[in-house]
């Protein structure tokens, strides 16, 4: 995920790559600026990157400097939802659809089947 992002970046105009630094830029003086994260948030983010960290030392997930990746949000949810509904199975799905104009987009979604008396 982490070289999928590095290989977008470098296909992008210096002007993208410059209004991306800036628009992340304000995105941190707003979270500066906003109210103390509480606890319970900060909890679950000390979970989720302990768990990724966990997968990545075990070589289930790719080595990244990033912990909010697609893959990792897919992984780790899939895992939450195994634990608490053990009857069910979760995958996610990706499908084109068409925008108008000849334009296509890639749209996310995720699916849940039951296990039909399997608990795995």
């Amino acid at each position: 995920a982490g070289h999928a992002t590095n290989f977008l970046l470098a296909t992008m105009t210096d002007d993208v790559q410059d209004r991306i630094r800036a628009a992340s830029e304000q995105n941190l003086q707003v979270a500066a600026a906003s109210a103390p994260i509480d606890g319970t948030y900060r909890a679950q983010w000390n979970r989720f990157k302990t768990y990724i960290e966990g997968c990545r030392a075990t070589g289930i997930l790719p080595l990244s400097e990033f912990y909010l990746t697609r893959e990792n949000i897919d992984y780790y949810f899939s895992h939450l939802f195994i634990l608490f509904c053990p009857s069910f199975s979760v995958s996610r799905i990706s499908y084109h659809t068409s925008t108008g104009a000849g334009k296509k987009s890639t749209e996310h979604a995720w699916t849940i089947h039951r296990n039909h008396g399997k608990t795995t």
